[in-house]
């Protein structure tokens, strides 16, 4: 195989993320839940694709209103929380990070044609009333050969 075939193959395989910033400005539903789309590049991700990892970065905790948890879940359009179950975003961060992170059922999944979901849930109070909060979720993943 010549040299340049080799890079190129390298290249398509190497680790790759998607990311998803999400503000309390951005919360404008008033119920418990609100869900968004964590594409990769404006689309669907790439054909064979599987998840490695998600980080879910808290700039700023989320507060306000009465809410008692604030939580994200990281999934696809088939299973809500396959990759993230419940991840703390109200209590101070860890490292930057979301207080604890529980991994999904299945937190390497395939994602290859999917676009996937974040979804925000709230306990006591509804997401609109929150008004401070900003994190990124990424998905870090790979599309071997």
């Amino acid at each position: 195989m010549p040299q340049l075939d080799r890079v190129n193959k390298a290249y398509d395989a190497r680790l790759r993320k998607a990311s998803k910033q999400i503000t309390d400005s951005d919360l404008t539903d008033s119920d418990n839940a609100q869900t968004f789309d964590l594409d990769y590049d404006g689309a669907a991700f790439p054909a064979g694709a599987y998840v490695f990892g998600v980080r879910i970065a808290v700039a700023e905790k989320f507060s306000g209103g009465s809410a008692s948890a604030v939580a994200v879940d990281v999934g696809d359009g088939t299973d809500g929380d396959a990759y993230v179950d419940g991840a703390d975003v109200l209590s101070n961060p860890v490292d930057g990070e979301a207080a604890a992170i529980t991994a999904g059922i299945a937190p390497h999944k395939p994602c290859g044609g999917k676009t996937l979901k974040v979804t925000v849930n709230s306990t006591d109070d509804t997401l609109d009333n929150l008004t401070q909060g900003d994190m990124t979720v990424e998905v870090l993943f790979a599309v071997p050969e």
